[in-house]
C-alpha cells in the first residue's frame, strides 16, 4: 500500500555532458568511450499502460573496465523515464551543481533525502519515502470508496535512524562521472522501480520497462527476442558473481522475513546452503534457474517468494508452463535429497491441496442458490480455454433458512471508470461488487420467502490475497454502519516502524443497515490477504466488531508480508516478501505478526471434505 505523502513541486536539473569525450552513433545507440568506461544509449520501451511514458531520450548504459556489469546514471535514468517517473517531485542538493566539489550528492524526494557517496561507496536515506516517484496512473484507480482517515507511523527505538547500504560489501562501486553519481543497474531498479512494483528488463539492446505481470518474451518473433543480444553472449563467471551477489543483496536488506528464517543472524550468503551458490554461480542457465528454485522455493520455502520469470540469457523454450513445472519439481526433489531430507514443500502441498478443494467444491451439490450467478472457471471449449460460468454461486442458502454462503477467491479492485451502477455486471472483476450483488440477492430472497438471513459464511478457502483496497473495503462492510473502518497495522522492518493506517469504506447503506453474524471459512490456502482479513476482523481483540467475526474451517495459511517483484542482475525476475510486515493487535499495546496463520477453535473447526456440504455448515454455525 502506498502511504498518501505531500508532493514537491519541484524542478528537475538536466543533465550535464561530460568533457573531453569522443562520441559516435551506432544505429539507435551512442556510444561514449572514456578512459575506463564505455557508454550505451539504449531505447526504453513503457509496457505498462497505465503509465505515460513521456521522455525523449534512452537510457545510458555505463560499462567500466571491460567490465559486462550494466551500470546507469541516477539523474539521465530518471529524466529518459519521464512520464513514468514524477521528475518533478526530485530535487538535486545543490543548484550549482558544477561548482560542486563534495564527494556525494544528494536527491531530495516527499520530504525525504538520499545521498550517494562514491568516496565511501555506500547509499544513504532518511526514509524510504525518498523513492515514491512514480507518476500515478493514467486510470482514475482502485481507492474509490476508500477515504483515508489517519496514518501514524512510530520507531521502535524512540527516534529516527537513517538506513545505510554499503556497495563494496557485493563488489559494486559508485562511480562519479560529472559529479553525478552512476550506479549498478540493478542498485537503481531496486531503490527506485521495484518499491514501485515497476521495473526495467533490459535484452542488451533495449530497456522494457515492466510490471508484475507483464510477459514480453512471448515468441521467438516477439520484439524483445529478435533484439535480444544476450542469446549469443553466454554469460561470464564475474556476470554469474553478480547475479549472487544482487540476489544476496536483496534478502539482506529487503526481505521481510529475514530474522523468522533466522537470515539476519548471519547473512544470506552463509546462511544459503553452499552447493546451491555453486549451482547459482554456473554458467549454465539450467543449472542456475534451478539454483533459483532451490533457494527461494527450497530453503526460503515461504509463498510469497519465488521465481517469477526467467532471464533474457534463458533460451525461450525453457519458459514453457509445463517445462517450468518439471523443472521446479527436480529441483526441490534434488534439494530435499542432497540438501534436507526433511524438506516438506509448502509450494507443493498448496498446489495439491488447491487442486483437492477446487474438486470437492466444483462436485458439491448445493441446496438453494435462489438462481445466483456463477463464479467463472477456466474451461476448455472448441475455440480453446475461455473463462465461462462453473458450478460454484456466488451467493447460496443453507437448510437452516437462517444462513448464506457467499465465496470470495481473492481480493480485486477494478477502476472506477470500468464500473457501472450494477452490480450483478461487475462482479467478476471487482470484490466489493461481487459482496454487494451477494446482500442484493440475500435481501431480494428475504423479500420472497419471508425468511431472514442472520449469518453470513464467508467463504475465502480458496482465497490467496490480492489488493489491499479491496481488502479495506471489504473490512469495512463486515464491520457495519458503526464503523465502517479498517485499522491495518503493519511494522516496516527496515525503518524499524510501527505504521497504523485507519481507512473508512463509503458504502451504501442499504448494504449495512443488517447486523449480520460473520464467519470466515478458511484452510491452508488462505493466505496473505485473505489471511489479513482474519487478523483485521476476528483477530483483533481491539475492535468491539471483533465478536460479530469468527473463524471456522481450518487453520489460515499465513503470510504477513506484502510482496516485493524484483529484478536480479542477471535479469530474472523473482518475487519476495518485502520489509512491510502485517501485523495484529493482540491488546492495545502489543502486536504480533500474523506470518504464521491463525488458528480455529475446535468446535467450529470442519474436516476439508465437508468444507462445501451445506449441511455440516448449517450444523457448524448453529453452535453457540
Amino acid at each position: 500500500m502506498k502511504k498518501i505523502i505531500k508532493k514537491l513541486s519541484i524542478s528537475f536539473l538536466p543533465l550535464l555532458t561530460a568533457p573531453l569525450i569522443a562520441a559516435k552513433c551506432f544505429g539507435n545507440s551512442i556510444v561514449t568511450t572514456n578512459q575506463n568506461y564505455t557508454v550505451e544509449r539504449h531505447t526504453f520501451v513503457n509496457a505498462v499502460k497505465d503509465y505515460e511514458h513521456i521522455g525523449k531520450e534512452g537510457i545510458d548504459t555505463y560499462y567500466f573496465n571491460n567490465d559486462r556489469i550494466p551500470y546507469v546514471s541516477v539523474k539521465q535514468a530518471l529524466s529518459a523515464l519521464e512520464g513514468v517517473v514524477n521528475t518533478k517531485l526530485i530535487k538535486i542538493g545543490n543548484a550549482f551543481n558544477v561548482l560542486h566539489n563534495k564527494n556525494y550528492q544528494i536527491y531530495h524526494a516527499n520530504g525525504a533525502s538520499l545521498k550517494f557517496n562514491w568516496e565511501n561507496n555506500v547509499i544513504e536515506i532518511s526514509d524510504p519515502r525518498v523513492f515514491g516517484i512514480l507518476s500515478g496512473k493514467k486510470s482514475i484507480g482502485i481507492m474509490h470508496n476508500l477515504t483515508p482517515l489517519s496514518f501514524k507511523s512510530t520507531y521502535i527505538n524512540g527516534k529516527p535512524q537513517s538506513i545505510k547500504f554499503g556497495l563494496s560489501k557485493y563488489n559494486w562501486k559508485i562511480h562519479a562521472v560529472n559529479k553525478e553519481p552512476i550506479i549498478p543497474l540493478f542498485v537503481f531498479n531496486l531503490l527506485f522501480l521495484s518499491q514501485n512494483y515497476y521495473n526495467l528488463r533490459f535484452n542488451g539492446s533495449e530497456y522494457y520497462g515492466v510490471d508484475i505481470n507483464t510477459i514480453i518474451r512471448t515468441s521467438p518473433n516477439a520484439l524483445s527476442e529478435l533484439t535480444n543480444k544476450f542469446k549469443i553472449n553466454p554469460e561470464t563467471s564475474a556476470q554469474r558473481q553478480d547475479a549472487f551477489q544482487s540476489l544476496r543483496f536483496v534478502f539482506d536488506n529487503f526481505y521481510g522475513l529475514a530474522e523468522e528464517k533466522k537470515i539476519d543472524k548471519v547473512g544470506f550468503e552463509s546462511w544459503l546452503d553452499p552447493s546451491i551458490k555453486k549451482d547459482i554461480l554456473n554458467r549454465d542457465p539450467l543449472i542456475y534457474n534451478k539454483g533459483y528454485f532451490k533457494a527461494l522455493h527450497g530453503q526460503v520455502n515461504e509463498l510469497h517468494t519465488s521465481v517469477r520469470q526467467f532471464n533474457y540469457y534463458t533460451p525461450l523454450e525453457y519458459t514453457d508452463n509445463n517445462y517450468i513445472k518439471s523443472l521446479v519439481k527436480h529441483s526441490l526433489d534434488e534439494y530435499k535429497n542432497k540438501v534436507d531430507p526433511k524438506f516438506n514443500s509448502k509450494w507443493l502441498n498448496a498446489g495439491q491441496l488447491r487442486t483437492k478443494l477446487a474438486a470437492l467444491r466444483e462436485r458439491a451439490i448445493y441446496h438453494d442458490d435462489f438462481e445466483s450467478r456463477r463464479l467463472l472457471k477456466v474451461s476448455q471449449t472448441i475455440n480453446g480455454l475461455r473463462l465461462v460460468e462453473g458450478n460454484v454461486p456466488v451467493v447460496r442458502f443453507l437448510p437452516d433458512n437462517k444462513s448464506a454462503v457467499i465465496t470470495l477467491d481473492s481480493f480485486s479492485a477494478a477502476p472506477l471508470e470500468n464500473l457501472t451502477n450494477n452490480p450483478e455486471e461487475n462482479y467478476i472483476f471487482d470484490s466489493l461488487e461481487l459482496m454487494k450483488y451477494a446482500l442484493d440477492v440475500i435481501q431480494r430472497r428475504s423479500m420472497e420467502t419471508g425468511k431472514e438471513i442472520n449469518n453470513i459464511i464467508l467463504d475465502i478457502s480458496q482465497n490467496d490475497g490480492g489488493n489491499v483496497a479491496a481488502l479495506y473495503k471489504l473490512i469495512g462492510l463486515i464491520k457495519g454502519k458503526q464503523d465502517r473502518k479498517a485499522y491495518s497495522y503493519s511494522f516496516n522492518t527496515l525503518t524499524r516502524t510501527l505504521e497504523e493506517s485507519v481507512y473508512r469504506a463509503e458504502i451504501p447503506n442499504k448494504y449495512l443497515d443488517k447486523n449480520y453474524k460473520w464467519f470466515l471459512l478458511t484452510s491452508n490456502l488462505s493466505f496473505s490477504a485473505a489471511n489479513a482479513l482474519v487478523a483485521y476482523t476476528a483477530a483483533d481483540k481491539s475492535s468491539p466488531s471483533s465478536r460479530n467475526v469468527q473463524i471456522i474451517g481450518q487453520r489460515t495459511g499465513g503470510g504477513a508480508c506484502a510482496i516485493i517483484p524484483i529484478v536480479l542482475s542477471d535479469g530474472t525476475m523473482i518475487v519476495v516478501s518485502s520489509n512491510t510486515k502485517i501485523m495484529t493487535k493482540s491488546n492495545d499495546k502489543h502486536y504480533v505478526s500474523v506470518e504464521n496463520g491463525f488458528e480455529v477453535p475446535d468446535k467450529y473447526k470442519l474436516d476439508y471434505e465437508d468444507f462445501y456440504n451445506d449441511d455440516a455448515l448449517a450444523k457448524l454455525v448453529s453452535k453457540k
